[in-house]
């Protein structure tokens, strides 16, 4: 929808219909693949798929196998449209199933399932050419196309009385459809209360900075309903108003952004163009109502993935005396929260954000595991936990609770206050915790952040898989899920980024090398 109203705006401005293209106004929508956790059938529904199918008829015996077959062994769409007459050791009640990436796997064949196969075999399946066990019932001669097996599971669906539709996912699990996003209409509704900059607005008041701080929260509330959370980009974008009105500056110039984003003076490059980036976004908003804005150029300070700052990594030893340096802080409540917060990030590798935004509901100790919800890219994922680290978040708990009968938020972690933590704060309180821990940085080594815990947690587990003879690179997309990131390539950046990796790396290749005594 997005891409047509882009090419409507830019027809309309090829043929001068308007004065300015519009085009660069249109937000994209915010959508990322396995940004939630997977949901399944219930148990009660697939019978009721399964009884909905007419197996007198050829239609209706094929695709009760094919519902079998997905919902037995999990297979994927696609799988099932490959299945083929050899893939089937009847003898052995074994099947051969050709999945992603060339992968062959060998899966045992439920007795229902391959009753299920014979049956279609026997009495649906029309004489064919094609050695596909799954063919069209109708039409030319021609096995099952994958999108032809991914409908089985929608027709099934609607033939029950009140269901909805159902969508194919992961490995063919029939799952629940996605819901569906707001109206446009809930665009002001208040459904983001961190759209504004902290400042009341004066009713009536046009001047020109008020106007832009509108303006401004326009832009965010329409990005956020798009699915964009924006927290940092909606900070920064209140710094550079308010920068802009102590110059007195009411028009938004290239002059004025550069300005803004560099500072401060020594700051790193990378974070230069990101403040740069997140004015330029804003600006293409603007632009659209005040003719008079400039839009900084794209080549103005570029962002680069190549100049991505070295982490800096924690030893043992220094991560156990910034623990140290948290039980001494001296309110006890916010010492025992640095204390289980620090050991927490150190040996799960959480984000902060995430670490943060922890709910008590998302605590689970008694089956040790941790709900990290709607994350970095919308994404979701469990956290299991070890014995011991969940026995310091039960005695955190219990402290937290002792000391703090009342709290104003439903956070896992609290302030002193009572309050959840905040990035602000807690980067306050941490650089003290460094100081006391006496870290100190060489020179031309980052400067430690709270952040790096998780990468340093990242490092050693590599580190250790390699010490041990560890397959790594079948291990790293176990490593990827853990940490929650997007792909495992993204993991694979901490092999060049780290210099004691590529060293066991380099070493692993060595080894490899060396002929057999």
């Amino acid at each position: 929808m997005t891409s047509a109203l882009r090419s409507l705006l830019r027809f309309l401005f090829a043929t001068a219909a308007v004065d300015r293209d519009l085009a660069e106004a249109v937000p994209s929508v915010a959508g990322w693949r396995l940004s939630v956790l997977p949901s399944a059938a219930s148990a009660d529904v697939l019978p009721a798929l399964l009884d909905g199918c007419d197996r007198t008829t050829a239609v209706g015996g094929r695709d009760f196998a094919v519902l079998l077959l997905m919902a037995r062994l999990g297979l994927r769409a696609k799988e099932v449209a490959a299945l083929r007459l050899e893939y089937v050791d009847w003898r052995n009640g074994e099947v051969v199933v050709h999945g992603k990436g060339g992968r062959i796997d060998r899966l045992p064949l439920p007795m229902d399932v391959g009753a299920a196969l014979a049956d279609y075999l026997q009495r649906g399946r029309r004489p064919s050419r094609h050695r596909e066990i799954f063919l069209r019932t109708c039409g030319p001669d021609a096995p099952m196309a994958r999108q032809s097996v991914v409908m089985v599971p929608r027709c099934a669906s609607r033939r029950l009385p009140g269901a909805g539709r159902w969508r194919v996912a992961g490995r063919g699990r029939p799952t629940t459809a996605p819901p569906q996003r707001g109206h446009v209409g809930d665009l002001y509704e208040g459904r983001h209360d961190r759209a504004g900059f902290g400042r009341a607005r004066l009713a009536g008041d046009k001047r020109p900075m008020n106007r832009m701080r509108e303006a401004a929260e326009r832009y965010l509330a329409i990005h956020r309903s798009m699915g964009y959370k924006l927290k940092v980009e909606g900070r920064l974008l209140g710094q550079f108003i308010d920068f802009l009105e102590q110059r007195g500056t009411s028009c938004l110039t290239v002059k004025a952004a550069l300005e803004w984003a560099t500072l401060p003076a020594d700051a790193d490059a990378q974070w230069w163009a990101a403040r740069l980036t997140v004015v330029r976004g804003f600006a293409r908003f603007l632009a659209t109502l005040d003719e008079h804005t400039e839009i900084p150029p794209t080549d103005l300070l570029p962002r680069s993935g190549r100049d991505r700052s070295t982490p800096y990594l924690y030893s043992a030893g220094e991560i156990t005396a910034l623990i140290r340096a948290a039980k001494a802080l001296a309110c006890p409540l916010r010492a025992a929260t640095f204390e289980a917060f620090i050991g927490l990030m150190s040996t799960t590798g959480m984000r902060t954000g995430e670490m943060m935004g922890l709910d008590r509901e998302h605590v689970d100790l008694t089956g040790g595991v941790v709900l990290v919800e709607g994350t970095k890219f919308g994404k979701s994922r469990l956290v299991p936990l070890h014995v011991t680290t969940t026995e310091r978040l039960r005695r955190y708990q219990r402290r937290r609770d002792e000391l703090c009968r009342r709290p104003s938020t439903s956070g896992f972690f609290v302030s002193g206050a009572g309050t959840r933590l905040n990035h602000t704060n807690t980067s306050k309180t941490f650089n003290r915790l460094l100081r006391a821990a006496a870290i100190k940085v060489p020179a031309g080594v980052a400067k430690p952040r709270l952040y790096d815990l998780r990468h340093s947690f990242a490092v050693t587990t590599l580190a250790n898989w390699y010490a041990q003879g560890s397959d790594v690179a079948h291990l790293l997309p176990a490593l990827s899920t853990y940490l929650g990131h997007i792909s495992p390539a993204t993991t694979y950046w901490y092999l060049h980024a780290c210099p004691q990796l590529m060293t066991a790396a380099a070493q692993r290749l060595d080894d490899s090398w060396k002929e057999p005594s």
